[in-house]
């Protein structure tokens, strides 16, 4: 087998273990050491959860939809967005970028912003993406 295709397998093999296998083993460990610890050793929570099969069913019924909800915060309102503007890759256009992308995306705009004004339509919209996206080369 050459160097090539074992780390291709070495990546599809981290991503599986990592992104599927990983979060649902540690999620049933997490569940089993919670009902080992917590509810075991509390006496009226041992009356109320009378197995494991009981305590996981209550548990995913709450835990699935407000862990669902927290994400969707972080990801809408919370740290998500302010992940962007702290990225370095995101604040600093890499070379590609610079000099091929953005100068690409600028000459569609701008032709965009042409056949807008001869259609007779306002191409205010266009523009000022253009003109975001040349402050932004300026900067960087």
């Amino acid at each position: 087998m050459d160097r090539k295709r074992l780390f291709r397998l070495i990546v599809y093999f981290r991503r599986g273990h990592g992104t599927w296998f990983a979060m649902w083993m540690s999620f049933l460990n997490f569940i089993v050491i919670q009902y080992r610890l917590l509810i075991e050793n509390v006496w009226f929570l041992r009356n109320f959860f009378t197995s494991l099969s009981m305590f996981a069913a209550l548990f995913l019924i709450i835990y699935i939809p407000v862990a669902t909800l927290v994400g969707w915060l972080d990801y809408k309102k919370m740290t998500k967005p302010r992940e962007r503007e702290a990225d370095y890759y995101f604040t600093h256009p890499t070379f590609k970028e610079r000099e091929l992308t953005f100068p690409a995306w600028i000459t569609v705009l701008k032709t965009l912003e042409r056949l807008m004004e001869k259609q007779g339509m306002d191409p205010a919209e266009i523009r000022s993406v253009r003109e975001r996206l040349e402050r932004f080369l300026r900067r960087a």
